[in-house]
């Protein structure tokens, strides 16, 4: 445990290798989250000792270079892929739009669809009289039909018609939500009306997109080959797009050796051993000499100096670093160190919930190993729950040892002996209920035959006489 030796100044020196270090587990926090769509690989995670081992395969500069670019590439590929998908259900609702047209038959055309009132220059009846109809179309919300209907009615007066056709469930290309295809029908011109800009705002104020409506069959049936065409190719390109990020994927979720961790979860594993490192420097003082106090066991100071001495002459590193003892340190109380293990760290972590000890204090967690269990079982005392609880204990402990996840073991060393207690207890307290009741029935029998002798004794006693 080290001391801040920088607690008056608040001098923090690497302060900026940790901000750098917090942008990566943000990246990385973020490719996560994107990986986690991916479900046919597996992550490796958890194998912590593995990774001790190979920690000095990574280094930071390099590995911020690495994920900045990676990041960077899933980044603008979530972009595109969103415009693409946008691009994609619009020119789907158009061709809906288009589609409705045409099967409807709701477009303008020659022949035997021409107006009956013709003047005979190119120019209807109706253009020539001010009776000129104009339209408006567009999808909406199938949910929102009714009240965009009721607000068109109400704001025009009922001087303008409306009409819905629903997107059928049963064509492939339609989207995830029901959406229904809609075309107003109003007098006047749609680029110059008061009622065409009414309509038009009440369209944008529900969100509703607008799009062209065909003016004849022929533009129809060509703006929806041209649409097929538009899908088709956006479906591709999102087809593609899937691909390269799940080859992505796969880099990052395969294991970086044989036994190993996933490469993501890897970056994550250096990115806190380097974070820790930086901000245990941040308590030194000095410059070119870094010195801070420290506590440590007094037992695992030959261990302490063995390790300074490696990584100072025997590996690689340019420094070197030494262990000054100071017995005669009057200071502040030595904090408390209590060793666990697998099996005792949920019952210190129990005890330590309620208070630490103090330096050279008795360690109630020893009975807590004891007593813990025993009064659960008193408690808890069950045959059918504790041989539950039992059963879940020893599936989490055979798991975690299998996939090497160390996260969960401290919690269910101890659960066995919860499930174990349960069971004794309620073996314990079936026995001693049947004890009572056996007991119970016995004397109420015996009760009830001494009072039925008493009651032939008292009948026969006058015949006697």
């Amino acid at each position: 445990m080290f001391e801040d030796m920088n607690d008056n100044t608040m001098n923090r020196p690497y302060r900026k290798y940790i901000q750098r270090i917090e942008e990566m587990e943000r990246m990385l926090r973020v490719l996560s989250k994107e990986l986690e769509s991916v479900q046919y690989m597996p992550l490796y995670k958890n194998r912590v000792d593995d990774f001790l081992e190979h920690d000095t395969e990574l280094s930071l500069d390099p590995l911020e270079d690495e994920l900045r670019g990676i990041y960077d590439r899933f980044i603008r590929f979530q972009s595109n892929n969103e415009v693409i998908t946008a691009e994609l259900n619009a020119a789907v609702e158009e061709l809906h739009v288009v589609w409705a047209s045409l099967a409807g038959g709701m477009v303008g055309d020659s022949g035997l669809e021409a107006p009956l009132l013709d003047s005979g220059e190119g120019r209807s009846y109706a253009k020539l009289h001010g009776m000129q109809f104009s339209n408006i179309a567009g999808v909406i919300d199938l949910r929102e039909q009714e009240t965009f209907a009721r607000t068109v009615f109400r704001a025009t007066r009922g001087t303008a018609f409306t009409h819905f056709t629903e997107i059928t469930e049963d064509d492939p290309r339609n989207q995830a939500e029901q959406k229904s295809v809609f075309v107003i029908y109003f007098q006047g011109d749609a680029a110059t009306s008061a009622m065409a800009a009414k309509l038009t705002r009440i369209c944008k104020a529900m969100g509703v997109r607008l799009y062209d409506w065909p003016v004849s069959t022929a533009e129809g049936t060509a703006r929806s080959r041209a649409l097929e065409s538009t899908i088709a190719d956006k479906t591709a390109a999102l087809q593609g797009f899937d691909r390269i990020m799940r080859d992505e994927a796969r880099i990052l979720l395969q294991p970086i050796r044989m036994g190993g961790n996933s490469r993501i979860e890897e970056w994550k594993l250096f990115c806190i051993k380097e974070k820790s490192i930086y901000a245990t420097l941040n308590l030194f003082e000095g410059v070119t000499t870094l010195r801070a106090d420290c506590w440590y066991p007094a037992e695992d100071e030959d261990a302490i100096r063995h390790v300074l001495a490696h990584a100072s002459f025997g590996g690689s590193a340019r420094a070197s670093a030494m262990l000054v003892t100071d017995a005669a340190y009057t200071g502040k109380a030595p904090p408390t160190f209590i060793k666990r293990n697998a099996f005792t760290d949920a019952f210190q972590e129990l005890v330590e919930t309620y208070g630490v000890p103090h330096y050279k204090e008795f360690n109630p967690g020893v009975f807590t190993i004891v007593t813990f269990p025993f009064m659960f079982g008193v408690m808890y005392g069950d045959v059918a729950h504790g041989a539950m609880l039992l059963s879940v204990a020893i599936y989490a402990l055979l798991n975690a040892d299998r996939s090497g996840s160390t996260a969960t073991v401290p919690c269910t060393r101890g659960c066995p002996m919860l499930g174990i207690c349960s069971l004794v207890w309620g073996f314990s307290l079936s026995m001693l209920a049947s004890c009572i009741m056996t007991s119970y029935l016995s004397a109420l029998v015996s009760l009830e035959t001494l009072a039925m002798k008493t009651l032939n004794t008292s009948v026969q006693a006058p015949a006697m006489r």
